[in-house]
């Protein structure tokens, strides 16, 4: 994958699972569809960008953790 389509990527899950109106069934299903071999990196890529941001609200960090849990990570 080009850095261009990872970076892209990365930013349309971030956004897409960051989206509280956005239901955690929603978001599993929508996951699944990420290819095997890329589900851990791309995780590991969001989960280090919204652990390293400084200006997390307590309700996205809240979101964060509900979805960390319904993808089992």
């Amino acid at each position: 994958m080009s850095m261009h389509l990872e970076d892209e990527a990365e930013r349309k899950t971030l956004a897409y699972i960051m989206k509280a109106e956005v239901p955690l069934d929603i978001v599993v299903k929508k996951w699944s569809r990420v290819p095997a071999n890329h589900k851990e990196w791309l995780w590991g890529k969001i989960s280090s960008k919204i652990e390293s941001d400084p200006n997390i609200t307590q309700e996205q960090k809240a979101r964060y953790e509900e979805v960390k849990k319904a993808l089992k990570f």
